[in-house]
């Protein structure tokens, strides 16, 4: 939940201001935990979460899907369900 909701952040910011950000700082709102923000080349980046040990990277230029079904996966396992 927290990488989808830091993703609409930095979405809505790139739209107010035509670029990405710096640091997850510039939006000037509360800062998520376990969220990791890292801007790349061509206007991508990369958000990492880590929830109860398990790691979720996303690169903004994947669907949206495989950042939701990732983050399922991730919880699936550690429940220890297949």
């Amino acid at each position: 939940m927290e990488m989808s909701a830091q993703l609409a952040r930095i979405q809505r910011f790139v739209r107010d201001n035509g670029r990405l950000l710096d640091s997850l700082q510039e939006t000037e709102e509360e800062l998520l935990t376990g969220v990791e923000y890292v801007p790349l080349a061509d206007s991508t980046f990369r958000l990492r979460g880590i929830i109860r040990g398990g790691v979720i990277d996303y690169v903004s230029s994947q669907p949206v899907e495989e950042l939701r079904q990732d983050a399922v996966n991730v919880v699936t396992l550690q429940r220890g369900t297949p």
